[in-house]
């Protein structure tokens, strides 16, 4: 993002439950850089199943300098760059899907 402000990004299961570098319930979370002005990575592995809300919050509450920015989000071959203008508190970007297929393969088959 354009501005020297610290945001976190999230992600929102359906039960509520926040996913972040603080921490991710089943979901392994890894993070870089969470506490440093203009860029944060965060990534999840072994998320469930489900619709999870794309989330930015400010860590300081009250601070309302603009920010500009874009989040990119990759997920098993496809890459998405969602852009943002924050002037708030907290930013819903988008909803991310995570669903299983199952599939038979012969036992001769190819694996």
């Amino acid at each position: 993002w354009d501005a020297d402000v610290d945001l976190d990004v999230a992600l929102i299961d359906k039960a509520g439950n926040r996913l972040s570098w603080m921490g991710g319930g089943k979901a392994k979370v890894t993070a870089q850089g969470a506490t440093r002005p203009r860029s944060e990575t965060v990534a999840f592995t072994n998320l469930g199943a489900g619709q999870y809300l794309l989330e930015v919050t400010r860590t300081t509450i009250g601070d309302s300098t603009p920010v500009r920015g874009s989040i990119t989000v990759r997920a098993v071959g496809e890459t998405r760059i969602v852009p943002f203008t924050m002037t708030g508190n907290r930013l819903e970007l988008g909803r991310v899907e995570v669903f299983y297929t199952s599939r038979l393969v012969p036992v001769n088959g190819p694996f």
